[in-house]
């Protein structure tokens, strides 16, 4: 009997750790079902969350039909009688709205190649960019950026503040569809270009334009716009007036852009590169003709408020001759440093 105990043995060992095997596989299994029950209770709880903070994100938000209503504080201009500005009175909001007919298509390109390259294809949100946001916010543990289409940046800009907080961004995506089932592509942009800030206190395309070039809008070309669309992205920290080098670095980002994109030629493309950029001379005077301009400011703002004055973008055209008006100073300047001159009466100094 001896001789068959070792085997007996051995087959019982193999077969108890061949349950204990068993029982460890159906342990697992059980732990498994367990954690993808409570993932699945969990992402359930969770989306039903989000449903509820969208629904009350949206049921406090603006109506964006107002949009189209709204007047954004615009500079008035008091001209002379040859069309000369005598002066542009705002307050913080340097501003002058143009439709979209009077804005560059180098403008128009550079801002949807850099801004949002899909601005023509999605209604309002950019998943791809979405996404990219995700991974940065979420995954590196940084703050929120990026993902922003120019509708949701119009959105942000008109109805909401500037903190990067995710309810914010929410709002942003619901307000940016809200903009695209309302008004059209050529719109979104038109009042886009008339809202963004363009440092130093230019509001909109056109005050940008002015301040940094000396032109309309309209006028400018494809290294001109190409330094706009650079300065959006930190108007002051990109300032061509303090930061010249940081400027034409941007600048060329947006030239580059624009090439990748095949909206410019190879030959624009170097040719715009290589363009120096040429500021207009920053304006020092307040009025122009300080005399006769500071009694039609005040004038103005007797016969109609400070409010409407530097807000509704009111344009005042006087009579004012600019060449008599400085021959006219310059003579009362004249007689004024004559008089301050001592004068010898019968050889005494009076």
């Amino acid at each position: 009997m001896g001789i068959f105990k070792r085997p007996i043995d051995q087959v019982r060992s193999t077969h108890l750790s061949s349950y204990g095997n068993h029982l460890k596989k159906q342990k697992f299994h059980l732990w498994l079902q367990r954690i993808f029950r409570y993932c699945t209770v969990a992402a359930a709880l969770g989306a039903l969350v989000f449903l509820f903070v969208v629904i009350m994100t949206a049921m406090n938000l603006p109506d964006v039909d107002t949009m189209g209503t709204i007047v954004p504080n615009e500079t008035t201009k008091v001209y002379a009688a040859d069309g000369t500005i005598l002066a542009e009175l705002h307050e913080e909001e340097n501003r002058e709205v143009v439709p979209i007919s009077q804005i560059s298509d180098f403008v128009k390109a550079a801002v949807i190649a850099t801004e949002d390259t899909n601005f023509y294809r999605h209604n309002g949100l950019d998943f791809g960019g979405l996404f990219r946001s995700v991974f940065v916010n979420v995954l590196r543990g940084e703050k929120m950026q990026g993902g922003s289409t120019i509708t949701m940046q119009l959105a942000r800009g008109i109805y909401l503040n500037k903190k990067k907080k995710l309810l914010r961004k929410i709002a942003e995506m619901i307000l940016a569809l809200q903009i695209e089932r309302k008004y059209t592509k050529e719109e979104i942009l038109e009042f886009y270009l008339n809202q963004v800030y363009w440092g130093h206190n230019a509001y909109g395309i056109e005050s940008a334009a002015n301040m940094y070039f000396d032109k309309s809008a309209a006028e400018l070309n494809l290294p001109e716009a190409a330094t706009l669309i650079g300065l959006l992205r930190g108007p002051e920290l990109y300032s061509p007036f303090y930061r010249p080098q940081r400027t034409r670095w941007r600048r060329d980002i947006v030239l580059r852009r624009l090439f990748t994109l095949s909206l410019i030629t190879e030959e624009e493309f170097y040719q715009a590169r290589e363009t120096p950029i040429f500021l207009a001379p920053r304006r020092t005077l307040k009025y122009k003709h300080p005399y006769f301009t500071s009694y039609v400011v005040k004038q103005l703002e007797d016969m109609y408020g400070k409010d409407v004055v530097y807000k509704d973008g009111l344009r005042i055209y006087t009579t004012l001759d600019v060449d008599l008006q400085k021959k006219a100073e310059d003579a009362i300047e004249y007689y004024m440093m004559e008089a301050s001159r001592p004068h010898w009466i019968k050889g005494r100094e009076v």
